[in-house]
């Protein structure tokens, strides 16, 4: 089947999900943060997880973010950078996805 925002079968994986990949992100920041060389490879992996479950919830700002966080991190940030281009489009063709989750506490 499918996975479509009106699959509600969705919407509690995506929840479990979302609070897994933040729980590794939080967790990241927490031992890498402060690091003279964090592991960018790992932040990349967590934000890009984070940034489709996003995406699939249609939190298109959101996923946004986190490609943007991504870039930041990658050895080619150009394929990220074409990702975050496709997604803006989608998101001014079609104001009704701007639905953002509310900003978490970190």
């Amino acid at each position: 089947m499918p996975v479509t925002l009106t699959n509600r079968s969705y919407l509690p994986m995506a929840s479990r999900a979302r609070a897994l990949w933040e729980l590794a992100l939080r967790r990241w920041h927490e031992r890498e943060g402060k690091q003279k060389e964090p592991d960018l490879r790992s932040l990349e992996e967590i934000v890009i997880n984070l940034a489709r479950v996003e995406e699939k919830a249609g939190n298109l700002e959101r996923a946004i973010e986190y490609l943007e966080m991504a870039s930041k991190a990658s050895p080619n940030p150009q394929a990220l950078r074409q990702q975050i281009a496709e997604l803006k489009a989608t998101l001014s063709a079609s104001p009704g996805a701007t639905n953002s989750p509310p900003s978490l506490n970190r």
